[in-house]
């Protein structure tokens, strides 16, 4: 199975770049003992996403931005892209945690990301 398969479906105009969504996060106090040089064990809550907003009430989500990429290759059945200087084999199935955003990234609008947490 290809990671595409699992993505959410967003494309370019032309059809040859594929639609990336990604949030920022930004290192949280447990950083260096879960996801340092000696660590072992990666724990999911040593990032906070650094601007959440209130789409849904009652929730608190992070704001997501969109860029577009070209697949680079393949890695087995999972596929490459390039961004930020290095190439990444992402889960497509949900949005890309990021230190730092891509030059070509833009934020979506409120309608366009409630409908994307919605789905």
């Amino acid at each position: 199975m290809s990671s595409l398969l699992q993505h959410h479906g967003g494309m370019s105009t032309d059809g040859r770049k594929v639609e990336l969504l990604a949030y920022l996060v930004i290192k949280g106090k447990d950083w260096e003992k879960y996801c340092g040089p000696d660590s072992y064990e990666p724990n999911p809550e040593s990032t906070t996403f650094t601007d959440p907003t209130e789409l849904i009430p009652g929730t608190n989500l992070p704001k997501l931005y969109r860029f577009y990429r070209r697949p680079a290759g393949m890695w087995g059945h999972w596929v490459v892209f390039r961004y930020n200087g290095e190439e990444h084999v992402p889960d497509l199935s949900c949005p890309l945690s990021m230190f730092k955003l891509p030059r070509d990234a833009k934020p979506l609008t409120d309608k366009e990301s409630i409908t994307y947490w919605k789905s």
